[in-house]
């Protein structure tokens, strides 16, 4: 039986794109902040996370992960090498 291993996330990206193309293929990683707000209206810490996009998708991001600007992503948790979790992401919507 598989796992299920999906995530959605709403935030802010708060670290530029870093894009990177060879000729086998494209990579396009940036960070975004999502805030969580409670009833009272508090927000919790916020919650930085790592992202990384493939293909079409790297190049759509390339132009449009800008700093502040807001974000919807649907992916999957992946780690590196090093164990450090980030999001693969699927679909991503820009606001």
């Amino acid at each position: 039986m598989n796992n299920l291993n999906s995530i959605l996330i709403e935030g802010i990206v708060s670290e530029g794109a870093n894009f990177i193309e060879h000729k086998d293929f494209c990579l396009c990683q940036f960070s975004i902040t999502s805030k969580r707000y409670g009833d009272d209206g508090k927000a919790y810490k916020p919650t930085r996370v790592a992202i990384e996009a493939h293909r079409k998708l790297a190049i759509a991001c390339k132009d449009k992960a800008i700093v502040n600007t807001s974000i919807r992503i649907v992916g999957r948790l992946e780690n590196d090498s090093s164990g450090k979790i980030y999001v693969l992401a699927e679909h991503i919507e820009f606001r």
